[in-house]
């Protein structure tokens, strides 16, 4: 981008990916979005909350989504795991921005049960180090 008022020439750039790996039944989708940019003397118009920042997705589609937004600008290093507890009803949450951590664990029942028990989830873990 050439800056109009004769300050130079701003540049970076922009990477978005989307990928499968691994074999049939088994596969793990990734999908990225990564801005950079370089260094420059002047007034930047590309605003610093975009131009340095990653996002990343990633899930078998069956136990597990892991995202992760990084932004340096904003202070950001936010992790999220997701996973399923094989043969129960339970999603764990893992949530961290930096040292805060949140980390649950979401029980479930089945729908037709929540008439019978009058609950639909239950929720145990901790918070920012609370329970």
């Amino acid at each position: 981008m050439v800056h109009s008022d004769g300050d130079g020439e701003e540049k970076g750039e922009l990477m978005v990916e989307r990928k499968i790996t691994g074999k049939m039944f088994d596969e793990v989708w990734t999908t990225t979005l990564k801005t950079t940019a370089g260094a420059f003397g002047g007034k930047p118009i590309i605003p610093a909350a975009i131009s340095n920042m990653e996002v990343k997705l990633e899930s078998n589609r069956k136990t597990y989504l892991n995202a992760k937004y990084v932004n340096p600008a904003k202070n950001r290093d936010i992790h999220v795991n997701v996973d399923t507890i094989p043969d129960t009803k339970i999603l764990h949450f893992v949530i961290t921005n930096g040292a805060r951590k949140h980390d649950l664990s979401i029980k479930y029942n089945d729908v037709y049960k929540f008439w019978e028990q009058g609950t639909f989830f239950e929720i145990d873990g901790t918070s920012l180090g609370e329970q």
